[in-house]
């Protein structure tokens, strides 16, 4: 998985941060290269960064706080994401365990990501016409082909 380096302008808390050279460059094991920059990404970094100042109890069910590590994994998985055209904006919303939950959906079809730890992720695509439910995990360092190619199909109409 590509890497950008974690530090910057935008303040989203006290110890988590989005910059501007984290939405421009990533980092691969090929080395830097410019990323494809997606209309979206910007309105994306303002949602992780309200998402990263919500309270303990921000659901009125007493959950905690978003954990620094988890929104870090789904900002690198998000920047990531975005090397591939085309792909519509996720839904980015926190979860009750401390971490982000990115999806996509249109019609009978929807593809969430959730980030359960620093380093890995739970997914979940649904054809509810087909009645196909599959589920898996991401590892930071596993390729994103797979993951790119669910949100894609969730985007054809």
């Amino acid at each position: 998985m590509c890497t950008p380096a974690l530090h910057g302008a935008y303040n989203m808390s006290k110890r988590f941060t989005i910059s501007e050279e984290q939405i421009q460059p990533t980092v691969s094991a090929e080395g830097v290269r410019p990323t494809v920059r997606s209309h979206w990404l910007e309105e994306a970094a303002r949602q992780f960064r309200a998402i990263a100042n919500l309270p303990q109890g921000w659901d009125s069910y007493a959950s905690p706080p978003p954990e620094v590590g988890k929104l870090e994994m789904g900002w690198r998985l998000l920047v990531c994401l975005c090397q591939a055209r085309d792909l519509p904006k996720p839904h980015i919303n926190p979860t009750p365990s401390g971490g982000v939950q990115l999806d996509w959906e249109e019609e009978h079809l929807y593809f969430e990501v959730e980030v359960v730890s620093e380093s890995a992720a739970t997914y979940l695509w649904v054809n509810d016409v087909a009645g196909v439910e599959e589920t898996g995990t991401i590892s930071e360092g596993d390729p994103l082909d797979a993951i790119i190619q669910f949100v894609r199909r969730v985007g054809r109409r």
